[in-house]
């Protein structure tokens, strides 16, 4: 079933190589923890006009998937969705409410300011955010990254990640809103490859978010709960 999801998306994605909606993934100095880690990414919707996106033309994410790996720099096919490609895990309230209140600038406990303060907040956020998600291992692991010479994760990381899991507990949000799930994939010897998913947040429209055009009406109909 997952593969025929995933060559759905794909062929939703590569109908001309300009025309295809893209995602530049970026990064920006003092708001990651260490590089080729998750935390803050910096992503750049090209021809992604349901995507909302700062000033800039840009916007901050984090990933969904701990076993995943995007570089910086690169370009990747992009659909949107309501669930993790991988796994067809449902995108949680709980995570859906920390990200909007992330983007709003109004996460209490995140430090918005570019350095070791901010690279701290991002990593407990990641933590929590795969926590909430399901993804397996204690928070000590979720917070530790592959690789000696990393400072391990302290009591103070512990608790920060609990913080942001029982605000989101707390918040009881029933539904993801406006947040969405990024699926992320490349395209390597002509097949479709499935990278990463990440968090973005669509551009509301009067009754309903429309966005054919990427396949979340067809995707999330063909991943109904019922169809696993």
């Amino acid at each position: 079933m997952k593969r025929f999801l995933l060559v759905a998306v794909c062929l939703l994605g590569v109908r001309s190589a300009t025309a295809a909606p893209t995602i530049t993934v970026e990064r920006t100095t003092g708001t990651f923890f260490r590089p080729a880690w998750a935390g803050e990414y910096r992503l750049v919707p090209n021809q992604v006009p349901e995507l909302v996106a700062s000033s800039t033309g840009s916007f901050q994410s984090f990933c969904l998937e701990m076993d995943a790996v995007v570089e910086e720099g690169e370009i990747y096919r992009v659909s949107l969705n309501d669930r993790v490609m991988d796994s067809g895990v449902l995108l949680t309230p709980e995570v859906a409410y920390l990200y909007s209140e992330f983007r709003n600038g109004t996460l209490v406990g995140y430090d918005y300011t570019p350095g070791a303060g901010r690279e701290t907040s991002s990593r407990a956020l990641q933590a929590a955010i795969w926590s909430l998600q399901g993804e397996s291992g204690d928070l000590v692991d979720l917070l530790t990254p592959d690789g000696p010479g990393w400072r391990i994760a302290t009591e103070a990381d512990v608790l920060a990640v609990r913080r942001f899991i029982a605000a989101a507990k707390k918040a009881g949000r029933t539904s993801i809103g406006r947040v969405c799930v990024l699926n992320l994939s490349t395209g390597e010897g002509g097949q479709c490859v499935d990278n990463q998913d990440m968090l973005g947040l669509v551009v509301p429209v009067p009754g309903a978010i429309v966005l054919g055009s990427l396949g979340l009406g067809l995707l999330g109909w063909l991943r109904r709960p019922s169809a696993w």
